[in-house]
């Protein structure tokens, strides 16, 4: 999630999720959150395979360092509910350049 880290990551499971966005969350102003519903970013049941189901959809955000982009995908677990399969987040317009000692 560079949107949150500037670095690479994937976190499995609740309590890391969790643990990131403690840390995180307030140093970053992450806000405004906003659906997009284009023809080519709005929500979507994406069946690629027949027994592959996944519901996609991306939303526009922004930070204290800029505004982005993001791309959620959900997948049905066994017992009806969904979960969060992957979440892809882009920052772009920079409102400043920011040097190594403001990187986590």
């Amino acid at each position: 999630m560079l949107t949150l880290t500037w670095n690479f990551r994937t976190i499995r499971g609740h309590l890391a999720i969790r643990k990131l966005l403690d840390v995180r969350l307030a140093a970053t102003g992450l806000s405004t959150f906003h659906l997009l519903k284009d023809a080519t970013r709005g929500p979507a049941v994406v069946t690629p395979f027949p027994d592959l189901l996944f519901i996609r959809f991306c939303f526009d955000f922004q930070t204290t360092q800029g505004k982005g982009t993001a791309v959620a995908f959900l997948v049905p677990t066994p017992d009806g509910d969904w979960k969060a399969w992957s979440l892809l987040t882009y920052l772009g317009g920079l409102k400043a350049r920011l040097g190594a000692s403001h990187r986590s």
